[in-house]
Order: C-alpha cells, then structure tokens, then sequence
C-alpha cells in the first residue's frame, strides 16, 4: 500500500463552532473568518491592522469580486468578537490599552496547530481567565 501524503497546513473545525455560525448573518463576517483561519499562526494569533484590514479587502475583491471597505471589516470584527468566535488580546496597563489589533481565535470552535497540547494549554488559559476576569 502507498503511503499517503496530507498537507500539513489544516485548521479543525469543532462541532461546538457550528451553532456560533448560524448566528453569524455577515457575508463579510464570514469570508474573514475564513480568511482569518488562513492568516492565523499555531496559536490562534493573527493581526487586524488598518493595512491587514486593506489586505483582506483586496483578496476579497480579487478572489470573489467583494467589494469590502475598513467600516465593512470593522462591523465583522465585531460581528466575530459578539459570537465570540475571535477573542482581543487587549491588554490593559495603568488603565492604558497597550493593544488593539492583535486577536486569536477561540480554540473552543478552531485549532490550526497539530498539536493537541498547545490547543489544551490555551483552552486552560482562556477558561482561567474568564473565570478571573
């Protein structure tokens, strides 16, 4: 039998992910989650700056023809953020927000790593910290 070869870039989707779709109701919302889950690093991370934000805007609008402007992206984030889908990393020192752009995608509903660990560390994390917070 011939061995068979995977393409070791993937991202899991969980079951638990399906309901927190159906609530979502943007187009755009949704084609950044999927552009997300590709930009995202082996921790959920990724980045949303006003140029990521332009970056994603184009891909749409070569990839689909889509036609998304910052405020449109703006309102997915958010869309995202409420259905808790994506998570900020604000963090806030002296009461001064250090970081606004950076996020990771709630590993509750997606894991791009093949490591099983890495995704139960950061599970165990954000369930202390929202027990904390």
């Amino acid at each position: 039998m011939a061995p068979v070869y995977m393409e070791s870039l993937f991202v899991q989707r969980y079951v638990s992910a399906t309901d927190v779709i159906f609530k979502i109701h943007s187009p755009c919302a949704m084609h950044l989650l999927e552009w997300v889950l590709n930009e995202m690093n082996e921790w959920n991370l990724f980045t949303m700056t006003r140029t990521d934000k332009k970056r994603f805007a184009v891909d749409c609008a070569i990839r689909g023809g889509k036609d998304y402007s910052v405020s449109s992206v703006d309102k997915a984030i958010k869309a995202l953020k409420n259905a808790d889908i994506i998570i900020s990393t604000n963090e806030y020192i002296a009461n001064v927000k250090t970081r606004t752009s950076t996020y990771y995608v709630n590993p509750h509903y997606y894991w791009k790593s093949a490591s099983k660990s890495k995704r139960e560390e950061l599970v165990r994390a954000l369930e202390k910290e929202r027990y904390e917070g």
